[in-house]
């Protein structure tokens, strides 16, 4: 089975430090599974930022869930080319 290798994602600081990180050994359809959720969240937020409520809030939130998301796939990938070679 297919997992995740790690992926770190949020530079927090002036050395780019990564805050988070995807977790590695998550099989894949359980990360992809994680990827749709986020994906669903942040296109609903920004649905919401055309609202006029709070668009830079609702903005910075929906960018965080999507980078998660492609960390999220970063690390599905990399599992994948791991696996295959």
């Amino acid at each position: 089975m297919t997992k995740t290798l790690p992926a770190t994602f949020r530079p927090c600081n002036d050395a780019s430090q990564p805050l988070f990180a995807v977790q590695p050994g998550i099989p894949l359809q359980d990360a992809l599974e994680c990827v749709c959720c986020l994906l669903e969240s942040a296109e609903a937020l920004a649905v919401l930022t055309t609202g006029g409520e709070s668009p830079e809030q609702l903005g910075y939130a929906c960018s965080s869930l999507i980078e998660m998301a492609k960390a999220t796939l970063h690390a599905c990938i990399e599992g994948m080319h791991k696996k295959n070679v």
